[in-house]
């Protein structure tokens, strides 16, 4: 592999291990290729100027040629296009009059700047550009919370607007990307913003036709998967193509005719190609300022070991894919430096590991583009044996039919929730200013919530409006509550709540929040207690049988004994609400499918989704007279 190799990746006590699982699989060829979600225009730390942003994109590129594992980087592009409510502005592009969205001209001085910063980055690196789109700002979704944007969606013909006012945006993205770049762009792939392909979460996006939309302006394929959000990922577990039917996650559906991609060059005709694979975020994130890959970096060998026992392998290739967001405004810190993700000491010894395995079993390693691999599966071969057809599985979180606890026309904003989240952000951040960004309890994941003055994330609101609306309850119990601003939100909404957490750390700072927010509350603190402790153990005395349950995010370590006990306790709420993705460890698809079976069977009660049937979060609930002891 080289100097930089030899470097970046010192051999390790499971070299020999990694090998053999290389030679196991049969790899005679290691494809690498990273799909970075390239977002170089926007305001980091100290309100960085475009003129930064241009010198940060020019640091990315010179590091990145610098390094032998980062010289061939797919770089999903978001280009600078301001959208605006002030359509009556001069040089506004809008779908026509009544439309409340607009896409503002970019200044003769913007686009120098633009088109210098990606002509300076092709001119250093061999970087292929593709296309990134974030739609969620002027699209409906759940998550709006500026009321003027909420109201313009309760208009039905807004909403109908969507799909075009999309694809009007997708159109001027792709024009000022051939602006900038020179590029002909006459056949591209794509990212989605947020992960939500298709209709695929109703936070982010509803455009049931996306997939046909990409299609017609020359996108042959998607690599957003797998994704940030598992609610939204592929249950097939192979690159494949579909046809785009006009659905809510159209790539998970029978009606799609989804085939086997390598080889398929026919199906490359006429449909669209999904990349998805056994390996899933976890395996392929190498942002290390999330909590989850930084700790998963501290044991490289184990990350190396799953990317060589998941990655996706046709033909004696394993096709190594990884994501990031290189440009993140996360990676600019006040007063240290700044380290792109393939700069980063732990990432590079994963990968050297990886490389290391490869050479150790004697088999090749290349560096390859998004396009290089959509053309290495489309390549005519022969039919595999019994055809290149799929069976899309049926899923109970894509196809039941049950109507959500939320109905689909929009409400009110929950009251109390910007008071929570600013009391929280404030108390998290005097700890963060106290103590530093190790301080106790707060983590990466609350500093960055504390940052944006958003705490309570949309899914605990909906979870929270949930319950409201399904009680009353005697009480409702958080269990794994963190720093408890949910059960915070739901006291100040009338329940009666106790946030259990095991963190001494995050109990104080609880507290310290509670007190904060009694002063304008003076009642609170009778409606709203704090526990230290842990499940099962906490629950063991709890009467359950007039009470709900929440699980929002839970995971870490535990025993299958003790996760047997607190299935059979739930049993005994009235009410459960509960993450699927997220039940003491991390699942995926078909896991969380069983885990729904499991709840069902174990007498949890009758389930629907809390948003959309396509949601992870579901509620349990017993009807009725409920009486737990009746058989």
């Amino acid at each position: 592999m080289g100097d930089l190799a030899a470097k970046a990746s010192p051999r390790i006590g499971s070299g020999a291990a990694l090998a053999e699982i290389v030679k196991r699989r049969e790899v005679r060829r290691i494809a690498y290729f990273h799909c970075d979600h390239f977002e170089p225009w926007r305001a980091a730390a100290g309100s960085r100027t475009l003129e930064e942003n241009a010198s940060d994109v020019l640091r990315f590129a010179e590091q990145s040629a610098a390094n032998e594992f980062s010289r061939r980087l797919t770089l999903f592009y978001k280009v600078h296009v301001g959208v605006t409510r002030r359509v009556d502005l001069p040089g506004v592009t809008t779908l026509g009059p009544g439309d409340p969205f607009g896409f503002l001209p970019r200044t003769a001085n913007q686009e120098a700047i633009f088109r210098g910063a990606m002509q300076d980055l092709m001119e250093r690196v061999a970087h292929e550009i593709q296309v990134h789109v974030h739609h969620e700002y002027y699209t409906y979704n759940t998550a709006h919370k500026d009321p003027r944007v909420v109201e313009d969606f309760q208009r039905p013909e807004v909403r109908g607007r969507d799909s075009a006012r999309f694809e009007l945006a997708l159109n001027l993205t792709l024009e000022a990307i051939r602006q900038e770049t020179d590029l002909p762009l006459k056949r591209w792939f794509f990212v989605h913003g947020l992960w939500a392909l298709n209709a695929s979460d109703p936070t982010v996006c509803h455009i049931t036709d996306e997939l046909q939309i990409l299609l017609r302006n020359g996108g042959l394929g998607d690599f957003t998967f797998p994704a940030g959000r598992p609610n939204v990922d592929p249950v097939l577990e192979t690159p494949y193509f579909v046809r785009p039917v006009d659905a809510p996650r159209a790539y998970l559906l029978p009606q799609a005719d989804p085939e086997l991609a390598f080889g398929n060059g026919r199906a490359a005709r006429d449909k669209f190609f999904i990349w998805a694979s056994e390996i899933r975020h976890r395996g392929s994130s190498i942002d290390y300022f999330s909590d989850h890959v930084a700790q998963a970096l501290k044991d490289g060998p184990a990350f190396a070991r799953r990317v060589l026992e998941q990655s996706y392998v046709a033909d004696g290739t394993l096709y190594f894919k990884t994501h990031g967001h290189s440009m993140h405004t996360n990676y600019w810190r006040e007063d240290e430096p700044v380290i792109f993700p393939h700069q980063h000491p732990a990432i590079r010894r994963m990968m050297g590991a990886v490389f290391d395995a490869a050479t150790a079993a004697q088999a090749s390693v290349d560096f390859l583009s998004a396009a290089d691999v959509y053309d290495e599966f489309t390549a005519p071969r022969p039919p595999p044996h019994g055809g290149f057809a799929l069976h899309a599985p049926s899923n109970p979180l894509t196809s039941a039919i049950a109507t959500p606890v939320l109905g689909a026309a929009a409400s009110a904003p929950l009251p109390h929730v910007d008071e929570v989240n600013a009391v929280c952000a404030a108390v998290l951040g005097e700890a963060v200013e106290r103590d530093g960004t190790s301080a106790p309890g707060v983590g990466n994941y609350y500093r960055l919530r504390a940052e944006t003055g958003e705490v309570l994330a949309p899914y605990e609101i909906r979870a929270v409006r949930a319950l409201i609306q399904s009680g009353p309850f005697d009480t409702i119990y958080e269990i794994g509550s963190g720093v408890s601003a949910v059960p915070m939100l739901l006291a100040l909404n009338g329940a009666r709540s106790v946030g259990i957490e095991r963190d001494a750390a995050r109990v104080d700072l609880s507290r310290v929040m509670r007190e904060r927010m009694s002063r304008a509350h003076p009642d609170l603190a009778d409606r709203f207690e704090i526990r230290r402790g842990s499940a099962p153990q906490a629950l063991r005395e709890v009467d359950g049988t007039r009470s709900a349950a929440l699980f929002t995010n839970v995971t870490g370590s535990m025993s299958g004994r003790e996760i047997e006990e607190i299935v059979a306790q739930m049993a005994l709420f009235r009410a459960v609400v509960v993450d699927l993705s997220r039940f003491f460890e991390t699942r995926e698809k078909s896991a969380q499918a069983a885990l729904l079976d499991r709840f069902i069977h174990a007498g949890w009660g009758a389930p629907a989704p809390i948003a959309s049937p396509l949601d992870t979060y579901w509620m349990f609930r017993h009807d009725g007279d409920f009486d737990p002891d009746d058989d």
